[in-house]
C-alpha cells in the first residue's frame, strides 16, 4: 500500500489488487481536513507486479486531482486562513499610516536641504508600496514631492 499524505489538499492510498494474473490498483482519494467521504476507483492497469500497479495508480490519482480536484480547502481551514489574512491587512495598514504620519512629522523638523528626508522617504515609500493603502501612499507621495521640490530649490541656490 502506497499511501501520499498531502497532494494538494488530498490524502491518496493505493493499494495493488490481484486481477487475472496481473495486478491492478485501488485508488481512495480523501480531501484533507473534511469528513467528506472518499472517492474510491479501481484502475485497471494490468502490470506485472504490485508494486508498478501501485504506482499506476498514484499517477492516476495525481492526474485526477489536477484535472476535477484542485486545491480544496476545508470551510474551517478556508475560515481560519481569511482571518489571518484581514488581520495581517488591518496590521499593516496601521503600520502604513503610522509610518506616514512620522514621516511627515521628520520632514517638517528637517532642514530643506538636507538629503535624509529624501532618503527617508524612499525608503517608507518602499515600504508602503507594497501595502494595499492608497491613503497612506498617497500622503506619502506627497511628503516625498514636496521633499524632492526643497532639495532641488536648494541645489539650484548652491549653484
Amino acid at each position: 500500500m502506497t499511501v501520499i499524505h498531502d497532494y494538494r489538499g488530498f490524502r491518496i492510498e493505493v493499494d495493488a489488487i490481484p486481477a487475472d494474473g496481473c495486478w491492478n490498483a485501488e485508488v481512495r482519494l480523501r480531501r484533507i481536513l473534511t469528513q467528506d467521504k472518499p472517492h474510491v476507483e479501481t484502475v485497471a492497469c494490468y502490470k506485472l507486479t504490485a508494486k508498478h500497479a501501485e504506482w499506476s495508480g498514484e499517477l492516476w490519482a495525481r492526474r485526477w486531482i489536477d484535472a476535477k480536484g484542485g486545491r480544496v480547502m476545508a470551510p474551517q481551514q478556508f475560515q481560519q486562513v481569511a482571518e489571518e489574512t484581514a488581520r495581517a491587512i488591518r496590521s499593516l495598514r496601521q503600520a502604513a499610516e503610522g509610518l506616514a504620519a512620522k514621516l511627515t512629522a521628520i520632514e517638517a523638523d528637517l532642514q530643506p536641504n538636507s538629503e535624509m528626508a529624501l532618503r527617508l522617504g524612499t525608503l517608507v515609500y518602499g515600504g508602503i508600496k507594497l501595502m494595499d493603502t492608497t491613503q497612506a501612499a498617497a500622503t506619502l507621495e506627497r511628503a516625498i514631492t514636496r521633499g524632492r521640490q526643497r532639495l532641488e530649490a536648494t541645489l539650484l541656490e548652491l549653484k
